[in-house]
């Protein structure tokens, strides 16, 4: 049975292609000139579909949802003016200890983009040392 819903899947393929090809070709139609264009647009849905594709491709790794997590809840208790005391992340959960607890550092991880903070320092890092043209 399995190998019949594959074989679907693989013959819808090319109907899947030709309904993004006309979705292109209607944007293009709908914002001929606008900023929607730009290099930055196609950058950021470049990025959108590549995260999609890994995300349901590849297996899910919770220690690495709960570390960012947890360092999200650290680094707000850093910025509060308090010391962390215990870290503890596993597959199953994590916590940390500290001496501050606000509103921030309780919601940090919900509005907080720590692996986009990662990515930023690590871009302008790189474009201090070695300048990355637009």
């Amino acid at each position: 049975m399995k190998w019949l819903k594959f074989l679907i899947a693989l013959l819808l393929t090319p109907l899947i292609v030709a309904q993004l090809w006309t979705l292109n070709d209607l944007f293009l139609i709908w914002a001929p000139t606008s900023e929607w264009r730009t290099l930055w647009f196609g950058s950021f849905c470049g990025g959108f579909s590549l995260l999609m594709l890994l995300f349901f491709t590849l297996p899910r790794n919770l220690w690495v949802y709960v570390l960012g997590h947890e360092l999200t809840h650290a680094w707000a208790v850093y910025l509060s003016g308090g010391t962390v005391f215990d870290f503890k992340v596993t597959s199953e959960g994590g916590h940390i200890k500290s001496d501050v607890l606000n509103w921030f550092v309780a919601l940090s991880p919900y509005f907080v983009p720590l692996y986009t903070f990662i990515w930023t320092m690590l871009w302008i890092s790189i474009d201090f040392y070695f300048p990355l043209d637009p």
